[in-house]
């Protein structure tokens, strides 16, 4: 490396670098208070059936439904969700646990039938802008992907 480019580089890091006391704090917008942020991306993970699935639908069914969520109140809307499923069928699994088992209602819930992709690779087919589109045309509050490696390129199903 030559010494002009490492004086550049330690200019840029000398930039870079802060006190977190003199940040100020940004406010945020708490859908499960320290939990589940309004905007942001919250990962639950584990290895497979031990009731991730189940978790979720009932947290996405109590904030569409404005109920409850463990200690806190509700929000005092109700917020709609997007479940995009690679593993569950959406008439037998995913309502069932949405409406049968959990008692709440599916009406601001919106979904992806990906069996309809069966014969596609999905990580290569999704299309991001159709979804970032149909996002924002139905005011969708949370997004739930279930489970994330199905949307990510090279996913090694070998590890858990």
């Amino acid at each position: 490396m030559s010494e002009t480019s490492s004086l550049g580089r330690k200019e840029r890091l000398r930039k870079a670098t802060f006190k977190y006391s003199a940040k100020k704090i940004k406010e945020s917008e708490w859908l499960w208070e320290g939990w589940i942020e309004k905007g942001e991306v919250t990962l639950v993970a584990g290895r497979g059936k031990i009731g991730k699935g189940w978790v979720t639908a009932d947290i996405v069914g109590k904030l569409i439904n404005n109920k409850s969520l463990f200690e806190q109140p509700p929000l005092g809307e109700e917020l709609k969700a997007l479940l995009i499923s690679f593993e569950d069928d959406p008439e037998k699994t995913i309502k069932n646990r949405m409406i049968m088992h959990l008692g709440h209602s599916d009406r601001n819930l919106f979904g992806i039938d990906t069996m309809e992709f069966n014969d596609l690779n999905i990580s290569n087919e999704v299309d991001y802008e159709f979804l970032n589109e149909f996002i924002k045309e139905n005011n969708i509050d949370i997004v739930v992907i279930d489970p994330i490696k199905m949307m990510l390129k090279e996913v090694d199903d070998t590890k858990e």
